[in-house]
């Protein structure tokens, strides 16, 4: 599998999430409507069925994700204490050399 956009290769356990999806969607139909509502009788008709969260991304993902949040912190910061000595009538050039 590969993402278009991104053209990041998916890792092992988004490959198989995606190989199985039929399968978990199927057991968990079995288990939601048939069994527990037709033949048990132990629920509600109208409760709601729950959401699986299925792992689709890879792990790079995730540390892209990460260091983005922190790019982004650390561009907040910078931009707080660059007004801060734009105010305060401080050293610019030594601001920046840091």
């Amino acid at each position: 599998m590969v993402v278009l956009d991104t053209k990041e290769i998916a890792g092992p356990t988004a490959v198989e999430t995606v190989r199985n999806a039929k399968r978990i969607g199927q057991e968990e139909f079995q288990a939601f409507f048939t069994k527990e509502r037709l033949v048990e009788r132990s629920k509600p008709l109208d409760n709601a069925i729950h959401h699986n969260i299925l792992q689709l991304q890879t792990e790079e993902c995730e540390q892209k994700k990460q260091q983005t949040v922190s790019l982004k912190h650390d561009l907040g910061l910078f931009s707080c204490l660059y007004v801060d000595c734009q105010t305060r009538d401080r050293n610019l050039e030594q601001f920046f050399s840091h």
